[in-house]
């Protein structure tokens, strides 16, 4: 497994579109920066910049939705990996902590848009 460096995330962020879906937090309002449109295409210096600015914050989540082998090739550190061609994706989607803070990215756009959508059928909240 290798995990991705802060040097590397740009390289990552390159490859595909990164989709923010932001999930309020139980009666708290997100940072200024983290207010954004639900299903956003960010660039891969706001996706850095979002990173680094919750790097202790343990209710942001990175999820990667690619498959477990595009995974293990690389990934951005503290990632999250719930497979959205897996068989139980939307369950794996179903227990998440829908008070947490989610970036979703992939490799394509078609994922990245296909999982947010879903979790907005799940009914998670999101800040407009």
């Amino acid at each position: 497994m290798n995990t991705m460096k802060p040097g590397n995330i740009l390289y990552v962020f390159l490859l595909g579109w990164v989709v923010i879906a932001l999930l309020s937090c139980a009666g708290t309002t997100p940072p200024k920066s983290s207010q954004r449109q639900p299903s956003e295409n960010i660039s891969p210096a706001e996706a850095y910049t979002l990173i680094q600015e919750h790097r202790a914050d343990l209710d942001f989540v990175i999820l990667d939705v690619r498959t477990p082998e595009e995974f293990a090739q690389e990934h951005l550190e503290h990632a999250v990996n719930l497979d959205y061609q897996g068989p139980t994706f939307r369950e794996q989607l179903e227990i998440l902590n829908k008070q947490k803070t989610y970036l979703v990215y992939c490799k394509s756009e078609k994922r990245t848009e296909k999982a947010f959508q879903l979790m907005k059928e799940l009914h998670f909240p999101y800040t407009i």
